[in-house]
């Protein structure tokens, strides 16, 4: 599915009553170009995808702890100025298809309701 430019996947579910199915953004092939924005921007999605489920793989909660002392450095820390931006964004896009691939393994099953 796309949206102005943005393609969404199917990758958390919280369960009220029947079922609500969430979507968050994929990793989209456009970052932004300022390395705070950047950060900014992709930290608030793994948050989000992060809070959606229970009991996350250690290599992927890992991964983005990783992720948040590159954020919280470029953040918090006056003399980081710069990240390594490829190394940021590999990473981001790394923890989204290893969540989606959790999802995919722990719910097994093929038909998706999508809310949008």
């Amino acid at each position: 599915m796309s949206k102005e430019g943005e393609t969404y996947a199917l990758i958390g579910v919280a369960t009220i009553g029947l079922g609500i199915y969430y979507i968050f953004r994929n990793p989209s092939p456009s970052y932004p170009d300022n390395d705070y924005e950047l950060v900014i921007k992709l930290s608030k999605d793994v948050e989000e995808w992060q809070n959606s489920f229970h009991g996350i793989p250690n290599k992927i909660d890992t991964k983005i702890k990783k992720l948040a002392k590159i954020r919280n450095s470029l953040c918090h820390d006056k003399q980081t100025t710069t990240i390594d931006r490829n190394k940021f964004i590999r990473l981001y896009e790394e923890i989204f298809e290893e969540l989606k691939n959790h999802y995919e393994k722990t719910n097994p099953q093929k038909g998706y309701c999508v809310v949008m």
